[in-house]
């Protein structure tokens, strides 16, 4: 009788297994691919949130159909393009043109994308936000005063398009207008940290009240994420307004200064 012939029982239970487990795992793998990369709005958002630009526009672009969300998306994009192509460049070029400070075919290509989106979506407010937000790096200020508050007009709590016009107002040398906007703002989102530290910037650099902008400055650090790449040099500013005028130390608490400092890299 030969017992080598065949296979046991029990190696064909284990077989069995292992093919079941790495059909599994296979069927996952695609499934996971095909997830991922699919052409999907939400898909070249994440790679766009990622910093990915390339995967992101690929991706956009294989989305079927022409949609708001679509062309706002497209044009975040492209801005994001222009933004990264100033950065590269040691911003040397911006600005240059007193009429148009931003200029290229990406921002162009920006425009455009926000403009049509406003055209299938007249009560966007979201488009009308990207809007300003492309005339103010062009140095359109008026026009992007415009749009903003066409913006806030059709969503009163659009904390971004208060947010970016408290930056607008300053470099129309309208200060108190964009304290308003950023106060009305805190009222509408007081946990959100980038209006406290936006509060805090307007006040030292544009409102010349290191009282307002200690207490600002320490709202921003007591709320910002520990990441925030703007916590550092909120530390740095707050700091010496307090060696300046430690009689102008906030009553609240400075819950910053037991919170770890965390490193965070340059991005490349």
């Amino acid at each position: 009788m030969n017992k080598g012939k065949g296979l046991s029982l029990q190696v064909i239970i284990i077989s069995g297994i292992l093919l079941a487990l790495l059909s599994l795992v296979v069927f996952h793998s695609f499934r996971f691919i095909a997830t991922r990369f699919s052409p999907t709005l939400s898909n070249a958002d994440r790679y766009l949130r990622m910093g990915k630009l390339d995967e992101a526009f690929a991706i956009s672009a294989r989305v079927s159909g022409n949609t708001p969300a679509k062309e706002l998306l497209r044009g975040k994009i492209f801005l994001a393009f222009a933004l990264k192509r100033q950065k590269d460049d040691g911003w040397r070029h911006y600005g240059i043109d007193s009429l148009d400070w931003l200029r290229g075919p990406e921002v162009d290509s920006a425009l455009d994308c926000f403009r049509r989106a406003v055209n299938l979506d007249k009560k966007s407010a979201v488009a009308r936000y990207c809007l300003g937000v492309v005339f103010k790096e062009k140095g359109w200020l008026h026009e992007s005063e415009n749009a903003l508050c066409e913006a806030l007009r059709l969503d009163p709590g659009n904390i971004d398009a208060r947010l970016a016009l408290g930056a607008l107002y300053p470099l129309m040398n309208r200060s108190p207008e964009a304290a308003e906007q950023l106060l009305e703002a805190y009222r509408r989102a007081p946990d959100n940290p980038r209006v406290a530290k936006n509060l805090a910037l307007l006040y030292r650099f544009h409102s010349e009240n290191p009282e307002s902008a200690i207490i600002w400055f320490n709202r921003y650090l007591n709320n910002a994420a520990p990441g925030d790449i703007g916590v550092n040099q909120a530390r740095i500013e707050l700091t010496d307004l307090l060696g300046r005028y430690p009689e102008l130390a906030p009553e609240e608490k400075q819950r910053w200064r037991e919170k770890r400092r965390t490193f965070v890299p340059r991005k490349r």
